[in-house]
């Protein structure tokens, strides 16, 4: 099994309670993936917050962690002896005050126009990660907007259920309560159409 060189970035944003969140749950899960870099960082914006964290680092392979997010043990053994440009894990949802899943979920799909099935965990190149211009500042899916565009530049998702990214529910998060979905799904699309025009016709992608 080849070594990956990988940072787990925290990304958080708002208020410190979330940064502090962070040093508490997502941080302690990230440390024991030894040999990965943990870098955490907290900004205006989530955006922001991940793509300042990923260029404090030059590790190759870039994971990004929410707050109250966990990697489960073994999770950067699964991902190195997987071969995808975005190696999706399975996902272990878990909400207050309910039973817990007892089996992860996997995302099957390939096809990223009207699903996501690369979780905010999902590994991704740096070279990759600074081709699709990073994270962009959304009203929400942040994680799908950059993902997606990794796909439209020809990425190769492949999922990998042995890597379990443990996700805390928050129902009243900003992702869950997004008012009118479709809509800021389409323009998100649309955002993206525009933008990999503009590569394919030899123009500077403007966002």
């Amino acid at each position: 099994m080849d070594r990956l060189e990988v940072a787990v970035v925290v990304g958080t944003f708002g208020e410190e309670r979330w940064a502090e969140l962070a040093r508490t749950v997502a941080a302690p899960s990230a440390e024991v993936e030894a040999p990965a870099e943990l870098v955490l960082e907290h900004a205006a914006t989530l955006a922001d917050a991940r793509n300042r964290g990923a260029a404090r680092t030059s590790a190759p392979w870039l994971c990004f962690l929410d707050a109250d997010d966990e990697l489960e043990p073994g999770y950067l053994a699964a991902m190195a002896a997987a071969a995808g440009d975005l190696r999706a894990p399975a996902v272990r949802y878990v909400t207050a005050g309910a039973p817990e899943l007892a089996e992860p979920v996997t995302f099957e799909a390939r096809n990223m126009d009207t699903l996501n099935p690369c979780v905010i965990g999902t590994l991704v190149p740096r070279a990759l990660f600074e081709q699709a211009g990073g994270f962009w500042t959304e009203r929400a899916w942040e994680d799908w907007s950059l993902f997606r565009r990794c796909w439209l530049l020809g990425a190769r998702v492949e999922h990998v259920p042995r890597a379990v990214y443990r996700a805390h529910v928050n129902t009243g998060g900003r992702n869950s309560t997004i008012e009118r979905p479709q809509i800021l799904a389409r323009q998100i699309r649309n955002a993206h159409a525009k933008w990999i025009h503009a590569i394919r016709t030899g123009r500077t992608p403007a966002r």
